[in-house]
């Protein structure tokens, strides 16, 4: 690949084109390529009917054709898939597994704990010391 450096060089900009558009544009990989695809079937009417207009005749796309041997495999997988999860997610609930109940269990507190002091900042500001008045006071309306 490196001996052609032009298909190299091709294939490093356009990946960066493509990181730039995603972190600019703050959408999704998924809302992207659907973007993508609305537009080149936007262009294949386009095309077909200018085709019409001008007496030309179309190459016909190919029929695709899913056998049911093909969705029989895939829905095999998918099964084979899912019940891995639904076992190792039984093991969890029963404790068999602590260690990854306990790694789930920590990274779900740490997202409560962060959403909450952002929460936090997001209504008392950067100050801290509005915050510790707040507490200050809060602790000596208990008292």
């Amino acid at each position: 690949m490196w001996k052609r450096w032009h298909v190299s060089f091709g294939i490093i900009v356009v990946a960066t084109v493509a990181w730039l558009l995603f972190e600019r544009s703050g959408l999704s990989f998924l809302s992207i390529c659907s973007d993508v695809l609305l537009i080149l079937i936007v262009l294949q009417f386009l095309r077909a009917n200018y085709a019409v207009y001008r007496n030309k005749q179309l190459r016909s796309l190919p029929e695709l054709v899913l056998s049911e041997e093909m969705v029989n495999n895939a829905a095999a997988s998918f099964r084979v898939k899912i019940n891995y999860v639904l076992l190792m997610a039984h093991d969890i609930t029963l404790g068999k597994d602590f260690l990854l109940f306990f790694k789930v269990s920590e990274d779900q507190l740490y997202k409560k704990l962060k959403n909450s002091e952002m929460q936090i900042w997001k209504t008392y500001g950067h100050s801290t010391n509005k915050l510790w008045g707040l507490v200050e006071s809060d602790i000596c309306t208990c008292l």
